[in-house]
């Protein structure tokens, strides 16, 4: 595989199930450097192939570090409702930009996570305080996979 080329390692060996009808090469690595040296056309669509590569990981990697932090925001409204009834109602004396930088979460990610929260009707925002109306309904979606 292509590892091998990268790493000047030993050869690798993989399992892979085809999305569509496929022709498999195995090629000595010495030949394939050859063949790289020796091809333009050949360099030009695999820079193509790991560019694309490299965005879809990077999509995915994003994808997957904002749900992270939309979690990271739930979990500690969660926490911080422990400890903040008033009037028998829990309410949180933060603002969305406090609760960004005390997380460390951009402000924007904190907004929006919040407005989606209000939109559900878990919360109500306020200029300074954060109300939760449905402590259960933000653990359940706390522990949700994908949020």
């Amino acid at each position: 595989g292509l590892t091998s080329f990268f790493t000047d390692s030993t050869t690798y060996s993989y399992t892979v199930k085809a999305a569509s009808k496929s022709i498999i090469l195995k090629l000595e690595l010495k030949k394939f450097k050859h063949a790289l040296t020796k091809s333009n056309i050949l360099n030009a669509e695999l820079m193509k192939l790991f560019c694309d590569r490299i965005k879809q990981t990077l999509s995915k990697t994003k994808s997957h570090s904002v749900l992270s932090k939309k979690k990271q925001l739930i979990g500690l409204l969660i926490e911080k409702s422990k400890n903040s009834k008033h009037n028998g109602n829990i309410v949180l004396n933060y603002n969305s930009q406090e609760l960004s930088n005390l997380i460390n979460i951009p402000h924007k990610i904190v907004k929006t996570t919040l407005l989606d929260l209000q939109s559900k009707k878990l919360i109500i925002l306020s200029n300074n305080n954060i109300e939760i109306l449905d402590l259960k309904g933000l653990q359940i979606v706390f522990k949700m996979k994908a949020i």
